[in-house]
């Protein structure tokens, strides 16, 4: 038997903040699919949340892609994952425009979904294959290069950014000495179901 493998997921802790972020620019089209064209911007990609006050900020913001301080980003990126697209953020809110922040838009989906341990359905209304309890094959993961499984979507499943141990252990130890606000950093291995955020 294999031995598991380390993984993690890190997020706004959406039970503990109240921020609704959305994108105000029209430039979305450069992340919102999972078609890795790396690509930059010299303007800050937009989020608005009219409610949110500048010091309630989260250090991370997930709406799918996820807006990042300069320090998470440092953090993943020293690491230079795969299929990880940065973008330049500017955050507006109530009282404030919040600079220095980050677009994290990960477009390295791989088939890794363990099809005997996730719980699978077919969608009678849509026809779509919906997966409910995600189980990661570490058969499967190994034999993704290392360099392509840093940070990744699993195929199928892909609403949950999924980092290899050795990121969440870097980001945790950071984290715990430097602190964090409103972070959820979820660690797991692939004898486990996966959080799913």
């Amino acid at each position: 038997m294999m031995k598991p493998v380390d993984l993690g997921t890190f997020s706004e802790n959406v039970y503990a903040t109240n921020s609704i972020f959305t994108d105000v620019d029209v430039r979305e089209f450069l992340y919102s699919d999972n078609a890795y064209q790396p690509t930059t911007s010299l303007y800050p990609i937009v989020w608005e949340d009219e409610d949110c006050l500048a010091d309630e900020l989260p250090d991370i913001i997930d709406k799918g892609d996820r807006v990042v301080n300069s320090i998470v980003a440092e953090k993943i990126m020293a690491f230079d994952p795969y299929g990880v697209e940065i973008y330049p953020a500017r955050l507006k809110v109530a009282d404030d425009t919040v600079e220095g922040r980050y677009l994290m838009s990960v477009k390295n989906v791989i088939d890794v979904l363990d099809e005997n341990e996730s719980f699978i359905e077919i969608s009678p209304a849509s026809g779509r294959v919906l997966v409910h309890n995600v189980f990661i094959s570490d058969e499967k993961l190994l034999k993704v290069p290392l360099y392509k499984r840093l940070v990744f979507r699993v195929k199928g499943a892909d609403d949950t950014i999924f980092f290899d141990g050795r990121i969440i252990d870097a980001a945790d130890k950071y984290f715990s000495i430097h602190g964090a606000k409103l972070i959820q950093i979820t660690p797991f291995n692939t004898s486990e179901e996966a959080p799913i955020l």
